[in-house]
């Protein structure tokens, strides 16, 4: 827009009433051709961020997934020591080890070092707050795209109007004012 204005600038003081209108068809032309390649572009960048966007969420996703199985695992597994503990207090069998005092020590034994070594829970925090800082860093880049898009949307639509008034009366607009003094003197 600068450089069509300072363009046209030049022609009115230069009083070149032809060259001023058909900078007009110029204006238009770069304008529709600006107007085109900006909308895809914005639409572009919208449509990756969306796509990085889903393809963040999936992967958070499938990772909570883990964690959470993880979590499931290791409370069955509590569940069962616990079964099995009571089955040897009682005496009775038990559907998840054998009897035996020793492997029963070890299997709890295994419990309480995996629960000590259980990451689970800061693990998902941090996942849930990564998902959160990524929905948020989202949503203002697209309100700054949006933004962005209709700023360029109204720039190009007002050369468009622009371009078409000089091509259509530059060319008396220049000889308008080259005449007012006259007019008025």
């Amino acid at each position: 827009m600068v450089l069509f204005g300072v363009i046209s600038l030049n022609l009115l003081a230069a009083e070149e009433p032809i060259w001023f209108s058909k900078l007009g068809s110029a204006m238009i032309a770069w304008a529709i051709i600006n107007l085109s390649l900006a909308r895809e572009g914005f639409s572009n960048a919208a449509t990756d961020w969306d796509r990085l966007r889903l393809v963040e969420h999936l992967n958070q996703m499938r990772e909570l997934n883990r964690l959470q199985q993880e979590s499931l695992n290791l409370t069955f597994d509590i569940h069962a020591s616990q079964i099995a503990q009571l089955a040897r207090e009682i005496g009775k069998p038990n559907p998840f080890i054998e009897n035996d005092p020793e492997i029963l020590e070890a299997f709890c034994s295994d419990i309480n070092n995996r629960i000590a070594a259980s990451t689970v829970d800061v693990e998902s925090k941090a996942l849930i707050e990564k998902l959160g800082d990524l929905e948020n860093r989202y949503q203002k880049d697209m309100y700054t795209n949006n933004s962005w898009t209709k700023t360029i949307w109204r720039m190009e639509v007002f050369l468009l109007v622009w371009g078409t008034l000089q091509w259509g009366y530059g060319d008396n607009f220049v000889i308008w004012l080259k005449d007012l003094p006259q007019l008025f003197g």
